[in-house]
């Protein structure tokens, strides 16, 4: 048996499992998204918005057109005139029954910006340093528009509006267990206790940062994306309900070693849309890997959640009932990952390991003008 192997055989508690991943990592033979170069292959730099909220009045990319090396210039506008879609919405349900909501997320903002950090213009060119100057000499006029990032003053009346989707920010919520019997539980307790929890906003920092090399075979007409996540299938699925032309059967998606997720390299970002559309139209590979600073304004955050936890207790402190009422804050764009991990993960494991007969549990996902 090789060291790249491991025997079959029973596991369970108590068990060893020797690691196998760790030899060629720790001497430096591990390959990552970025260790991937291919011939001809070209660079891709974003320009991204300054603003949490403004409307896009105007882009002038004359003076990076004919910058030396500059092979394209894409807007967000030339990208819904070409017809690639925005991404999925986080499914679920808002409070009144209706499909959750959010704004439509397109691979480059398409006349509203809502964080900073979200990409606007992305430019093309022969070296990274050439798509890095003229992605710089892009000028983009913004008109400013109010802002809201707190978790609960975005569920205020006159809060800022970030779509017409959800006129109350509010992108979904889901309720769990039963509301009759835990009011009733609390009626008649001997005692109650309550909690105001603040989960703090994070952003997440993993040790390689995301990198995307994507490259369209003209020969065989098939796009191959190599890329740093934790969720492959859902990039691929992504691409094709983007981008036209593309379909699972012409999409593969490679992932070697992972430096770090953490939960945000889970799905599609609206970076891997453009590249992938820039490698198909030029025909040409085309590579994208963040900088730190552009991990922590565009990759998304986690937690950010409020909480008013109360708890229902007999004469003896035994646990009678659980009522939680939570604001999670998933930022200016709800996507189905972020909004389950907080109205439904969320909830699964609210009562632990605990035997609590009743709970009352209402999680709902707030957006804000945030990653």
């Amino acid at each position: 048996m090789s060291a790249t192997t491991v025997e079959a055989g029973r596991y369970g508690s108590g068990h060893v499992v020797r690691r196998i991943e760790d030899p060629a990592l720790v001497a430096g033979q591990g390959q990552y998204a970025d260790d991937v170069s291919l011939p001809g292959q070209t660079h891709l730099a974003f320009l991204r918005s300054p603003y949490a909220h403004a409307r896009i009045n105007s882009i002038d990319t004359s003076s990076a057109d004919g910058m030396p090396g500059v092979l394209a210039v894409y807007t967000g506008e030339a990208l819904v005139t070409a017809g690639v879609k925005p991404m999925g919405g986080p499914g679920f349900a808002r409070p009144d029954g209706s499909p959750g909501a959010t704004a439509p997320r397109r691979a480059l903002a398409h006349e509203v910006v809502r964080f900073v950090g979200e990409a606007v213009v992305a430019v093309v060119a022969e070296s990274r340093e050439a798509a890095r100057a003229a992605a710089d000499a892009v000028w983009v006029d913004y008109e400013e528009l109010p802002a809201v990032v707190d978790t609960i003053a975005a569920t205020k009346p006159g809060a800022p509006v970030l779509c017409v989707e959800a006129p109350d920010n509010i992108a979904a919520e889901m309720r769990h267990g039963d509301a009759k019997a835990a009011a009733a539980a609390f009626a008649s307790a001997a005692h109650t206790v309550s909690l105001d929890i603040e989960n703090q906003r994070l952003a997440p920092s993993p040790m390689e940062p995301r990198a995307v090399l994507a490259a369209w075979d003209k020969e065989t007409q098939r796009l191959t994306v190599r890329i740093s996540s934790q969720m492959p299938t859902a990039v691929r699925g992504g691409l094709c309900e983007s981008i036209p032309g593309l379909t699972p059967d012409n999409v593969r998606v490679l992932v070697g070693d992972v430096g770090g997720g953490f939960g945000m390299k889970t799905g599609l970002y609206p970076e891997d849309i453009a590249i992938a559309y820039a490698a198909k139209e030029l025909k040409r590979p085309v590579k994208w890997h963040a900088e730190r600073m552009e991990e922590f304004l565009s990759a998304i955050h986690g937690r950010d959640v409020v909480s008013r936890a109360e708890m229902a207790l007999d004469a003896n402190g035994k646990v009678l009932a659980l009522r939680v009422k939570s604001l999670a804050n998933v930022g200016a764009y709800a996507t189905g990952v972020g909004v389950a991990i907080q109205v439904l993960i969320g909830p699964w494991v609210t009562t632990s390991i605990y035997d609590i007969a009743t709970i009352d549990l209402q999680f709902t996902a707030v957006m804000s003008n945030r990653a």
